[in-house]
């Protein structure tokens, strides 16, 4: 790779970077990425050159060597994570003009969440996955799923992962795949303090059950489910379009075959565990007209939850089906119960 073909890569701001890889900066110092640094941050930033340097260790470059450094990785590899964290469609008529107004249009590239920029959200399956392997379910949150009632291999099947300390994750994965990527996969939240400052966090906050959704193999969704505090006990990634829950079962089943339209992943779950097939639905409102040729060779029952919001989901489902010439079928709960309550409840 020729000098040349790297002045686009050169041009991005070193802080921008730095903010990309997860390094907290405050006056453009930090604490060395080699980790020597005890008290006081011995990196320092100067933005102008776009440079950086430790007068610890000695360590210094540009925004490829901070990426080498900090990901362990070779100048290849660093140029290859540079260039997917800070895409770039300029012209050849655009570069020409030379580095000064391409750093000028890149110098804020993810504004993140306050209004200030548009992210075109994407699924990620590749972060997705790094995330859940590193998202491994303690002993006390298996403890957590089986006092509700599931099993281990039920727990097993649909990979249960646990996010136990939200700052630590937050952390590793900036390292890894940066803020640029996180945010597009709908993983970060960038919102601006009162004081001015940026704050980032993961969508899920506190500890939570996280629960993959799979599509062809890859996974899609990350739904977590909070295990304390108040507000939203569900929440996934922002801005990406919920998809169907053990969706995969669809392509074991035979024609004839009854399908359960369930609300909820636990719903699905549960109905897994006492030998039912099933998918799940993420809200009353979420049902849509694409999913009915999925379940078209089959025997479809609704089972909504016993309230109003069920009500809505099942009317929703019903009426889409219809619609495409598809009859299904209703299973009704006992009043103030979900479909897992009644099935964890029974006796195996």
């Amino acid at each position: 790779m020729q000098k040349s073909d790297l002045s686009d890569i050169r041009a991005i701001s070193i802080l921008d970077v730095a903010a990309a890889l997860g390094i907290e900066i405050r006056n453009r110092k930090a604490m060395c990425i080699a980790g020597h640094d005890e008290r006081t941050p011995s990196l320092v930033f100067y933005p102008l050159e776009n440079r950086w340097h430790c007068f610890g260790c000695g360590m210094h470059g540009d925004a490829i060597d901070l990426v080498q450094e900090t990901m362990e990785c070779g100048f290849k590899e660093a140029v290859s994570w540079l260039r997917k964290a800070f895409p770039t469609h300029s012209s050849e008529k655009e570069m020409a003009r030379g580095t000064r107004s391409w750093r000028k249009r890149t110098a804020t590239p993810f504004k993140g969440m306050d209004g200030s920029r548009g992210i075109d959200y994407k699924p990620d399956p590749e972060v997705y996955e790094w995330f859940l392997n590193h998202c491994r379910l303690s002993p006390s949150g298996l403890d957590y799923l089986v006092s509700r009632g599931f099993w281990y291999e039920t727990v097993s099947h649909f990979r249960v992962g646990e996010l136990r300390s939200p700052a630590t994750a937050l952390q590793k994965s900036l390292r890894k795949w940066g803020l640029p990527r996180l945010e597009k996969a709908g993983l970060v939240r960038t919102s601006k303090k009162a004081s001015g400052a940026l704050n980032r966090t993961l969508v899920w906050w506190e500890r939570s059950l996280i629960l993959p959704f799979f599509k062809g193999g890859e996974v899609v969704y990350l739904q977590g489910r909070r295990l304390s505090g108040e507000g939203p006990k569900y929440m996934g990634p922002v801005g990406i379009e919920k998809p169907l829950f053990n969706r995969e079962v669809l392509r074991d089943m035979n024609p004839g075959d009854q399908i359960l339209i369930c609300e909820g992943a636990t719903d699905v779950m549960a109905a897994h565990q006492h030998g039912y097939n099933a998918i799940g639905v993420l809200g009353a409102t979420s049902f849509r007209s694409a999913w009915v040729s999925l379940v078209m060779p089959f025997q479809v029952c609704v089972v909504p939850d016993n309230d109003s919001a069920g009500s809505q989901f099942a009317q929703r489902v019903k009426a889409i089906c219809a619609s495409k010439g598809k009859i299904v079928h209703e299973l009704r709960v006992p009043d103030g119960k979900d479909l897992a309550e009644c099935l964890l409840e029974a006796k195996a």
